[in-house]
């Protein structure tokens, strides 16, 4: 299993389950050290991560030169706007991770694929022949979505949401098609914005229909097949394999016990298989945080 470290939670207090806010250089600094030390080398950050890319490229200069050479990073642009634009926003993000080149750069929404003029356009899936940037794509939320960046627009990278609660990606065989179409994959939402560690009595379920419903669900299946949810995450994530898994982490230690429940993953491939059984037994579940109140 692929990991990539997001660094969400490194420049903004990201998560519904986030109770630490967003860690200080120092802890931030071990988390990314801790990544490589673990034989995580790519980083997933976004220009809307608030100082996102100032930390990680902070702490890059804080650590060894033989890590760094290593480091690859996946950000995402807001908009298109102009070529300029594009170009500028290019720039400001290698000026402040401190790199010489960027892995990946997606935009963050695919509404700009329909939006965008189509010299814009053309130009953003150039960049791979700038020299600056190594492959172009799209973070989506959906399978219609994910189709068309791939079949139309030819997105070379691309992330997905997929979890416990949202099979969509792999009902559609989607991993596979991009395994045959040389298309990197970067699954995000593995924890579901940290929805599946609330509290069954936490008020911030009332603003997402479904979801206490779908908890009682799938606390009640850990109960009975002794596992934890992170547990039963990972090892429903083995049905992904194809895709790179990004997790991200307020402290140092949530990123160590990732780590070690993504070795373990294919030990227990017998919860993901009997999770398989309980998804007829969940109403609809709303696993789109953009909508969440």
């Amino acid at each position: 299993m692929r990991l990539v470290t997001g660094t969400a939670q490194l420049g903004l207090d990201y998560g519904v389950a986030n109770e630490s806010g967003m860690p200080d250089i120092h802890r931030a600094l071990e988390i990314v050290e801790q990544s490589f030390r673990n034989g995580i080398n790519c980083f997933d950050t976004a220009k809307c991560y608030g100082e996102a890319e100032s930390v990680l490229g902070e702490c890059f200069s804080m650590l060894s030169s033989d890590y760094v050479r290593e480091a690859s990073v996946i950000t995402k642009i807001a908009t298109l706007g102009s070529r300029e634009e594009i170009d500028s926003q290019i720039q400001d993000s290698i000026d402040k991770l401190q790199l010489a080149k960027l892995a990946g750069v997606m935009l963050h929404s695919p509404s700009e694929l329909y939006e965008a003029d189509e010299a814009v356009l053309e130009h953003f899936f150039n960049l791979t022949n700038s020299g600056s940037v190594g492959k172009v794509g799209v973070s989506v939320y959906t399978v219609d979505e994910a189709e068309l960046a791939v079949e139309k627009f030819g997105a070379k990278i691309i992330q997905v949401p997929s979890n416990l609660f949202d099979r969509s990606f792999v009902d559609a065989g989607f991993f596979q098609k991009c395994r045959e179409r040389g298309v990197r994959v970067y699954v995000r939402s593995l924890f579901l914005q940290g929805l599946f560690f609330l509290p069954l009595t936490s008020p911030q379920l009332k603003g997402i229909p479904g979801a206490h419903q779908a908890l009682v669900l799938l606390h009640a299946f850990c109960e009975r097949h002794a596992c934890s949810i992170q547990e039963l995450c990972f090892a429903d994530a083995a049905r992904f394999m194809e895709g790179d898994l990004v997790i991200g982490a307020e402290k140092p230690e949530q990123l160590l016990k990732n780590i070690d429940f993504a070795k373990k993953a294919e030990n227990r491939l017998d919860i993901a298989e009997a999770w398989k059984s309980e998804l007829n037994k969940l109403g609809p579940v709303l696993v789109d945080p953009r909508k969440w109140r």
